[in-house]
């Protein structure tokens, strides 16, 4: 049975709208209704009698709200599942991944056919990749020892037993992804989730086939969801790799990775998918960045390998 809170209690992700393109050589006609009314003043002592009636009437209204406070009608029901929902949003903006994950366990427990389920899980997945990147990846990449960091993550977060190792480093095993996708495919979370399912090389370094690997992930959820809101930020992350194996096919110092066709071929993919970022008018943040990569890549200026 689904709750009775509303339909604005929960968290809606936002669709992108259709592109409505408008012809500026051809304005919208003027429409004689959508002018606002003029209003004409008799005389003061109409303007002064309308005051009156609107005093006595705010009067009356707030008068007969007072008296259902009073009796207990205007006092807001308590949702105890819409509270802990909001409590899992208002730490999801504080990024308390913890409290998070304490939080969206017991709402799963309690409310297993809640219509914000899908809504709270992905949060959940969220949140454990964001408690790996806060305590472990974070430090990593500030220097910390690796194995010093692994020991220390895992003391505090072991317990949810969901940290494989992958090339030597902890990894998130997905898991709430992938019941997302099992018991909710139809939910406007899919895409995220599937998303969220691609195995990231932790490092790509110099390593065509590991980079065409990824490539090829990233593309199949545009294959599958070719709707995506996602679509800017794969689009920039396809061309991005392509301009990265089009610079190892081009300058690679290991001479037996370069190879002129493929640098042709790889330049053209890369050119062609920053083109196509460019031309979704939501994407503002990956559009800068696959304008900024297009030039570099017509200027010859490299993005990935050093200079010599």
């Amino acid at each position: 049975m689904q709750p009775h809170w509303g339909k604005n209690w929960k968290h809606h992700r936002e669709e992108c709208p259709p592109v409505v393109w408008i012809n500026t050589m051809n304005p919208v006609p003027h429409n004689p209704m959508n002018e606002r009314p003029k209003f004409h003043s008799k005389s003061k002592k109409n303007v002064a009698s309308m005051k009156l009636s609107l005093s006595i009437l705010c009067v009356c209204i707030g008068l007969g709200t007072a008296g259902c406070f009073m009796l207990g009608m205007g006092a807001p029901k308590k949702n105890p599942e819409r509270d802990l929902y909001q409590e899992i949003m208002t730490a999801f903006e504080n990024r308390a991944y913890e409290t998070r994950i304490t939080a969206s366990e017991q709402f799963l427990s309690k409310y297993p056919k809640s219509e914000a389920e899908d809504d709270v899980l992905m949060r959940m997945g969220e949140s454990f990749e964001g408690l790996l990147t806060q305590n472990y990846q974070k430090l990593v990449d500030e220097g910390m020892d690796e194995k010093k960091a692994q020991t220390s993550f895992l003391a505090r977060y072991g317990k949810y037993n969901c940290w494989p190792r992958k090339d030597g480093a902890l990894v998130y095993d997905k898991r709430i992804f992938r019941r997302l996708l099992q018991e909710h495919p139809e939910s406007h979370y899919a895409d995220e989730a599937y998303y969220d399912l691609i195995p990231w090389e932790r490092n790509l370094d110099e390593d065509p086939p590991r980079i065409e690997r990824e490539i090829s992930y990233i593309k199949d959820v545009l294959r599958k969801y070719p709707t995506t809101t996602l679509s800017p930020k794969i689009l920039f992350q396809v061309g991005d790799r392509y301009h990265l194996l089009y610079e190892i096919y081009s300058f690679s110092q290991d001479h037996s990775k370069r190879d002129q066709a493929k640098a042709q071929e790889s330049y053209q993919q890369a050119e062609y998918s920053y083109n196509l970022c460019l031309r979704i008018p939501h994407g503002s943040e990956y559009s800068n960045k696959a304008f900024r990569n297009l030039e570099m890549l017509k200027q010859g200026t490299r993005v990935h390998l050093k200079q010599p």
